[in-house]
């Protein structure tokens, strides 16, 4: 999961996260993988930053 990023345009409100193939099996795996800490911590993160705006 090395690219995550934000979308800005207009009306929307999306992350985007590259996850990797051996993530997806780690992730599939294990709740307990660090693919799987790393995804909570992704979107955590984006869950803070969304929600000042939501409506």
């Amino acid at each position: 999961m090395d690219r995550i990023y934000m979308n800005h345009r207009h009306g929307e409100r999306r992350i985007h996260v590259e996850i990797e193939e051996q993530e997806v099996a780690d992730l599939l795996d294990s709740r307990d993988s660090e693919a799987a800490r790393r995804l909570d911590e992704i979107l955590r993160t984006a869950h803070r930053a969304f929600a000042g705006g939501r409506s």
